[in-house]
């Protein structure tokens, strides 16, 4: 049940987790050129696994559509779950997983899922 249900229901409260996606348009190619996910893979000797935030994939809806972006631009889709975070944050870890710097990126929106 939802946490505002369980109130009503005098039910115990859940867990759940909430999450984000970032998105951003950049100059083409993207730097993921294939249709694909990257998923983000903490290893059990890492000490992200504890963090609150973290990034768990990213993706180049325009590879697969590209339609999503204008002629010369890509759009990128990075979801974060956890604890909300900063704008320079989601592009360290973006920089930080793909190798690149996202300097050039522009920030167009973010969805916020807060309870999932």
């Amino acid at each position: 049940a939802w946490p505002a249900a369980a109130k009503l229901l005098q039910l115990e409260p859940v867990n759940g987790t909430s999450s984000a996606t970032w998105y951003f348009s950049l100059p083409s190619p993207p730097p993921v050129a294939d249709p694909l996910i990257v998923l983000q893979s903490y290893g059990s000797s890492s000490t992200e696994v504890d963090a609150r935030s973290r990034v768990v994939n990213i993706g180049f809806p325009s590879t697969v559509q590209p339609s999503y972006a204008p002629h010369g631009y890509a759009l990128a889709a990075v979801t974060v779950m956890g604890a909300q975070v900063e704008e320079a944050w989601v592009r360290a870890q973006v920089e930080n997983l793909l190798g690149i710097e996202c300097q050039a990126w522009r920030h167009l929106r973010t969805f916020n899922i807060g309870f999932h």
